[in-house]
């Protein structure tokens, strides 16, 4: 308020200084000043009523400097002081009495490039001299130029299936996007600093020997050209991801809604109508094991998941810390058209927590999802990708060629030995790669942000359908895909450990489904000659703790076979191993089985018992490089006993899988069995890809 009044007397004052100043003829006002035998007459403005005789607070004198011995005005003064004087001060000064100078230019407003000593010893800071910069460091207009002919190149129509344009196309638009982010990034800091200077300047308390910095703004044709970059870049954007609109005006407007938001940490799970207790479980496992994270579960419209089972989940919590919500109301699904697990990565970026660990409904926890916050990887990084099954089955030529087409053009040929060294899918090994039941990502990288943009793009309908799901396994390739057609090669990180099998302890003579289903032990004859193979079988593949010596995580679900839907019983493990290179079997419903190493210290019984044997590896930890018995080795995984930390675990899924029974799910459940419509659709469809790959 008090700003608004100096302002407003400002601008009162300035036209009677106006008036004044016409008679002076164009002269100077601060020559005459000081001239001896002139006179000094000053009208003050204060706060008081002209008829209080109390002293009030003088806001404003205008001093009007007459030479002696002549007639008219020579030279008008403003002064903005604070000094305290009467109400009744239209007298004459005596000669030689102070008079505080303003050096006016010759149009009479304010200048504080020079202190004002007179009064209470208060002071305004001189302005320093005006800075010449009008870009951010580094950046020149050039850089916010684009021709005609580029601009028409880069908005031109691809065809669905060209990703390497497309990768081309975003790795260009994240370019200019970082150009675009670090200009009005520094514009709002220089927007920061002159509020800063501005409220400095009418602030009276201010008494700071450090000088305020004033600023040149841009010029009119270099905003022209900076508006134009900008419209550009905002409609190459809107070409590339249109479903960020209209829920965000903008991409950058999207990051900002987390980036410069208080940092927050959270857990997103998406679940339909045919996940609903399996998740419930999952949310349980959380809780046992400490964690008070908050958890949002994501759903794809009113019929993926019903309002009763939505009351359900929250219930879960305290209003805070379980809540619902429909990802299709977040984006645009008239243009994505999410179902089943493209919705993952939207889930993601979606959700209102700026560092997510995102989980499959199916996912339970032996220890708390903290720990992949403080991993090592994800503090480098600001992500956390895990690995799947990477020797179930060899990589297609079709489908290897497409991977390679997401990478630019100077890592195709040949594929840099950092990346094939942990991506079995780019050293052509394998047709698996990254597992995406659990997915750690901070959002307030940038480029974890482009990267997880990327993923979501390669989810939409049009994508997914015509390119990207008849080349790879549903969702998780398309993770570190992702990233890499942003161009953020090496700025996301793999957990060091592959996956780990976590089930029964199966002979080659007897049926791995049946053990797994029904715990049927019983000998098949027509496999007498494998009686000497040891597997790991099960539905359940689990993911180490930083440490690599205990699992974190499994997933697969609390069921021996959700597939089964409510006929299964709940699963109680009693082994893993660590994949290491071995090879696999797969069977219906995902059932998968984990070759041991022929000396592995475990003997397995006709009933199914299991006898250890001394083992030099009890700690679990792998650190011994792999090597097939091609290659001189052992061949087969190590095989370790569940900790008691872990049968804990297993011995409460039959009491949450109760609980979460409760209120009528088993009937909803009924209806999906373990699967969402989409899921299985997706299911489907891979499955009869991994065939031809095969």
């Amino acid at each position: 308020m008090a700003n608004r009044t100096v302002l407003s007397l400002l601008v009162i004052a300035n036209l009677v200084a106006w008036m004044l100043y016409a008679r002076l003829g164009g002269r100077d006002p601060g020559s005459l000043a000081g001239q001896s035998g002139g006179s000094v007459r000053t009208i003050s403005i204060g706060s008081g009523s002209p008829n209080d005789s109390t002293r009030d607070e003088t806001i404003l004198n205008i001093q009007v400097v007459k030479k002696k011995g002549t007639e008219g005005v020579d030279g008008v003064h403003l002064v903005v002081d604070g000094v305290r004087r009467s109400s009744t001060a239209d007298q004459e000064r005596p000669e030689g009495d102070t008079v505080p100078k303003v050096n006016a230019a010759p149009s009479p407003t304010l200048n504080t490039s020079q202190p004002i000593t007179e009064g209470s010893g208060r002071r305004r800071r001189p302005a320093r001299p005006p800075n010449p910069d009008v870009l951010p460091s580094g950046l020149t207009l050039a850089d916010f130029y684009l021709s005609s002919a580029d601009q028409e190149s880069l908005l031109s129509t691809i065809p669905i299936e060209d990703f390497s344009t497309l990768g081309e196309r975003i790795r260009t638009w994240v370019q200019l996007d970082t150009r675009l982010s670090a200009l009005d990034e520094w514009r709002y800091d220089r927007f920061t600093a002159e509020k800063t200077l501005e409220r400095s300047r009418w602030d009276d308390a201010a008494d700071s020997p450090e000088s305020p910095q004033t600023y040149n703004h841009p010029s009119t044709p270099t905003l022209t050209t900076l508006d134009r970059f900008r419209r550009f870049v905002h409609l190459l954007e809107y070409s590339l991801f249109p479903f960020v609109r209209p829920t965000f005006p903008s991409a950058s407007n999207l990051y900002s809604s987390f980036a410069r938001a208080p940092r927050s940490r959270g857990i997103v799970m998406t679940a339909g109508n045919g996940q609903v207790r399996m998740a419930l479980v999952g949310i349980m496992s959380i809780r046992a094991a400490g964690c008070q994270l908050p958890i949002e579960v994501l759903y794809a419209g009113d019929d993926d998941l019903k309002p009763e089972s939505r009351a359900r989940f929250q219930s879960m919590g305290d209003g805070y810390s379980v809540t619902v919500r429909d990802a299709k109301q977040l984006f645009d699904d008239e243009i994505a058209k999410v179902r089943g697990w493209a919705i993952k990565p939207f889930a993601i970026m979606f959700a209102s927590f700026a560092e997510v660990v995102f989980q499959d409904s199916d996912v339970v926890w032996f220890g708390s999802p903290e720990e992949v916050f403080e991993d090592p990887v994800y503090k480098k990084t600001g992500t956390l990708f895990y690995f799947d099954r990477r020797t179930l089955f060899g990589i297609g030529e079709e489908t290897f060629q497409f991977s390679l087409s997401l990478l630019p053009a100077h890592l195709r040929d040949p594929v840099p030995s950092y990346l094939t060294a942990q991506n079995a899918f780019l050293g052509r090994k394998s047709a698996h790669q990254q597992e995406s039941g659990v997915v750690a990502v901070d959002k307030t990288r940038a480029h974890n942000f482009y990267g997880l943009l990327t993923t979501c793009k390669m989810n939409c309908e049009e994508e997914r359908d015509k390119v990207v799901y008849k080349r790879v396994y549903g969702d998780k390739e398309t993770f570190w895909m992702g990233w890499e057609m942003a161009g953020q090669t090496g700025l996301y990180g793999w957990s060091p450990h592959s996956a780990a099998q976590i089930g029964y302890v199966v002979r080659g003579d007897q049926n791995a489904e049946e053990v797994v289903r029904h715990n049927n032990f019983a000998i098949e004859e027509k496999n007498a000659d494998r009686r000497s193979d040891t597997r790991i079988c099960s539905l359940q593949l689990a993911h180490l703790d930083a440490s690599g010596t205990k699992p974190l995580w499994f997933n697969g679900g609390p069921l021996r076979d959700k597939f089964l839907g409510q006929t299964s019983p709940v699963t109680r493990p009693t082994h893993w191993a660590v994949e290491r290179g071995s090879k696999w079997d797969l069977y219906g419903d995902n059932i998968a089985c984990l070759y041991l190493r022929e000396d592995a210290a475990i003997e397995v019984r006709d009933d199914g018992i299991v006898v250890d044997k001394p083992s030099k590896e009890e700690d679990g930890k792998e650190d011994k490089p792999f090597k097939s018995k091609d290659e001189g080795g052992v061949g087969g995984s190590v095989p370790h006993r569940l900790s008691p930390r872990e049968m804990k675990v297993f011995d409460r899924l039959k009491e949450w899988w109760e609980e979460a029974g409760r209120e009528g799910l088993r009937e909803m459940e009924a209806e999906g069995e373990g699967q969402s419509e989409g899921e299985k659709e997706d299911q489907g469809e891979n499955e009869q890809n991994t065939e031809s790959e095969e």
